[in-house]
């Protein structure tokens, strides 16, 4: 009986892990994308994205004028800080609780490097 209920424990551990693992991977791969999408935005868009400090100089004329003058490459670029950094804390957190490992993990780290040296 004591091992039925050791197996039936392990089991519904194994069932939790891997619940665990899609939530997580669902989560990762709404970051993922929400990444990429900045990364496109500023290259599409503000060919300058990657200056750190200053926003456009004519930003005030520009978010009247419409289209993709209104992009804000400062703006696009602290979103993508932000959302590189829930990313790997996403990737730290699911490596942790349940062993979760990104087939994407590679490509992002290499973003998160690429971003701290521009």
């Amino acid at each position: 009986d004591e091992e039925d209920e050791d197996e039936e424990d392990s089991q519904k551990k194994e069932n939790e892990m891997a619940k665990q693992m899609d939530v997580l991977g669902e989560v990762a791969s709404i970051y993922e994308r929400m990444a990429r999408f900045y990364i496109l935005c500023a290259y599409e868009l503000g060919r300058d994205a990657w200056d750190d400090e200053e926003p456009h100089l004519d930003s005030q004329k520009q978010k009247h004028s419409g289209g993709a003058a209104c992009f804000d490459a400062h703006l696009n670029r602290e979103h993508l800080n932000n959302c590189m950094a829930t990313l790997m804390d996403i990737y730290k957190q699911g490596w942790h609780a349940c062993g979760y490992v990104s087939r994407h993990l590679g490509e992002f780290a290499c973003y998160a490097l690429l971003l701290h040296m521009a």
